[in-house]
This record gives C-alpha cells, structure tokens and sequence, in this order.
C-alpha cells in the first residue's frame, strides 16, 4: 500500500468563516538571551487537517480519543469533484464505496449525499475546505451534512 500525506498546515490552511487566525506568538528567544527559543500558538483546532469527531456536533458523541485509529487510517478512494455533491450524485459516482473516500476540489456534501455515503457504509469523508459543510449548512444543525456520519457509531 502507498501511504500519502495529505495534511494541511495548521498555519497556512484556509480557516473557516468566523474561526480565528492561528497566530503564533514568540516567548523566549536565544537572540534575544533567552535560554530557547519558545512560542505559543493560538487559534481555532478547526483550522488544518483535523479530524471532527461526533462529539463535534452531538452532545453526547465520541471525542477523537475515543474513536478506534481505523477510522482514519487505511485504504481510501480519492475523488475529484467541484461544487455540492448531492445524494443522487453520491450514488452514481460511487456505488460501492471503501470505507474512507477523499475529495480533490472546491466541492462540500449535501445532507442527501453525506446519507447515502454513510448508509454505504462509508466511515470518514475528507475534503479540501475546512469542513465539509457549507458555511450556510453548518449554521443549521437540524440540516447539518455530517450529521449521518456523527451518529454512526465507529467501534
């Protein structure tokens, strides 16, 4: 199997409408006689490759700690597409999906894509933008896109 990294730096990623800019901030520094040179950084964890887990939008879900390492390591299909993708869409483009599909492209997923997915027994979803919602869709958690797989139990 080829492994591939796909993350983003935390500092250089696109950060999510209304989320703070990652700042780092210097503490100590040798040229200045300190012993090290130290900082600390500030932001969103939304910014970056990360990984949202349930507990992200259900109350009572699963943090990242709880979630087995399977769930984001392993074979994947990548796939490049623009725009939303809807569930019709979903089911054309991937009938038998793997367990861990990656988007190429400006692209988010409807609610209707984000349920057949999840129904085909798809266990992450990645993309480029830093959700995989739109801005105006996440607004709206009773139409929130990722939901389906939020209430997937992972184990």
């Amino acid at each position: 199997m080829k492994i591939i990294d796909i993350t983003r730096e935390w500092t250089d990623a696109p950060v999510y409408p209304g989320d703070p800019e990652p700042a780092l901030t210097l503490l100590q520094s040798m040229a200045m006689g300190d012993a090290f040179n130290v900082q600390a950084f500030s932001g969103c964890l939304h910014n970056g490759t990360h990984m949202d887990a349930p507990l992200h939008a259900v109350p009572d879900g699963m943090d990242t700690a709880a979630l087995p390492p399977d769930v984001g390591v392993g074979e994947c299909l990548v796939v490049e597409y623009e725009g939303v993708l809807l569930g019709d869409e979903a089911e054309r483009l991937l009938p038998h999906p793997p367990a861990r599909v990656l988007f190429k492209g400006n692209m988010t997923i409807s609610s209707s894509a984000a349920f057949v997915l999840a129904d085909a027994g798809v266990r992450l979803i990645g993309v480029e933008a830093p959700s995989i919602a739109s801005p105006e869709e996440a607004r709206n958690k009773d139409n929130l896109s990722t939901m389906p797989f939020f209430e997937k139990k992972h184990g």
